[in-house]
């Protein structure tokens, strides 16, 4: 897969140049996280969110040359632990929720 595809995935349910506070539950070295930007646009604060600190560096790395202006937080954290954010416009989790037990998915989220 690759960037196109990954906002093809997404785009029919986030808002185009939306901008808003966005997370990324899961995001590892940032496919959907790019995806997310590529949408909501330059006025968009995101989180994203991994137990990867290497992989959350990549991502940075990729987003600062991808897209340079966007308002990027990486947290290295467990999803399933209590996390301070915001209120928050979106959520994706295309790679993460899968790790957690189903009976406490509605919990997580």
């Amino acid at each position: 897969m690759n960037h196109a595809d990954h906002v093809q995935l997404i785009e029919a349910g986030i808002e185009r140049n939306s901008g808003g506070v966005w997370a990324d539950f899961g995001a590892g070295s940032g496919a959907f996280t790019l995806a997310i930007r590529d949408i909501v646009g330059p006025d968009a604060a995101i989180i994203a969110i991994d137990r990867d600190g290497t992989s959350l560096e990549t991502l940075r790395a990729t987003m600062e040359r991808r897209f340079p202006d966007t308002r990027l937080r990486v947290i290295q954290a467990d999803i399933a632990g209590r996390l301070a954010l915001p209120p928050l416009d979106g959520i994706i989790a295309a790679n993460a929720i899968h790790y957690i037990p189903e009976r406490n998915h509605v919990a997580l989220l």
